[in-house]
């Protein structure tokens, strides 16, 4: 808290956002500022999580990226300044499509920034580490479900180019809306195809579908033209291809076997035909 006192003003006031598998997330209130902070289960960890960030906090003015205050690794803590704006997730669900495009279009300008040259040191994120995280997933579901997933991942692992940086974790949470944009939860950032975050944002809305029984397409389609018209040319095959990889680990993860048989189906992608 002395350390936080110094950094944001004291007195600072603490507020838990989330706690899970040894790491905690608070968002803390100083007299001059708040900010993230982030506790790491290991040393090492926080080191490389401060480091991917760090790798991509320039480049653009939008979307917003949170920027490394302070980092902290005997007591394996990363500080993040604290990115402004509420959720995409009210503007997804309510289709609103001006709201979704212009998220679209900003993450298109991030991918774009860093096209052709992803800044070091991000791992690159090949498509076999994203089969190994699928299988990794896969433990833990009910054994219909993996043996399902496993047996189509079989088909998907074609490789892949690693050309920009990628948050690999891309959903309506993690982007938020404000007079900008904003893009938050960056610690696994890595290299990868800009298809994989897309795929990604879709296989997610996607599963809300499931769960809520809405449908959420004016939105999706919306925020693919806004990254069409800001980011870099998307493949649909390989978009498709990285969509059906996350319904497939989303399926592991949830033990939901509709998300296979979402996969089964296929989406229509720009420039593709049929679906």
């Amino acid at each position: 808290m002395a350390l936080l006192g110094s950094l944001l003003g004291a007195p600072v006031e603490r507020e838990d956002l989330k706690v899970k598998e040894g790491r905690r997330t608070t968002r803390a209130r100083g007299c001059d500022r708040s900010a993230i902070v982030k506790v790491f289960p290991t040393e090492h960890w926080a080191r490389k999580v401060a480091e991917r960030i760090r790798a991509v906090e320039g480049g653009q003015r939008e979307p917003e990226v949170s920027h490394v205050l302070a980092l902290w690794p005997r007591l394996r803590t990363v500080v993040l300044s604290d990115v402004p704006g509420v959720s995409l997730r009210s503007a997804l669900r309510a289709n609103d499509a001006s709201e979704c495009e212009r998220a679209g279009a900003a993450i298109g300008r991030w991918h774009l920034v860093h096209s052709g040259l992803p800044p070091l040191p991000l791992r690159a994120h090949t498509v076999q580490r994203e089969i190994d995280v699928l299988r990794w997933r896969a433990e833990g579901a009910p054994p219909e479900v993996r043996s399902r997933a496993l047996a189509a991942a079989s088909g998907l692992a074609a490789p892949w180019g690693c050309t920009t940086a990628v948050h690999r974790d891309l959903q309506d949470e993690h982007v938020l809306m404000y007079r900008g944009v904003g893009l938050i939860d960056l610690d696994n950032v890595a290299a990868g195809p800009p298809e994989l975050d897309i795929g990604n944002f879709v296989a997610q809305v996607e599963r809300q579908e499931v769960r809520t029984k809405a449908n959420y397409q004016p939105a999706l389609n919306a925020l693919l033209r806004g990254h069409s018209a800001q980011g870099p040319p998307l493949e649909p095959e390989l978009a498709e291809r990285c969509r059906k990889l996350a319904l497939l680990r989303l399926a592991c993860l949830h033990g939901d076997p509709r998300l296979i048989d979402l996969s089964e189906r296929g989406w229509t992608w720009p420039g593709k035909q049929g679906g």
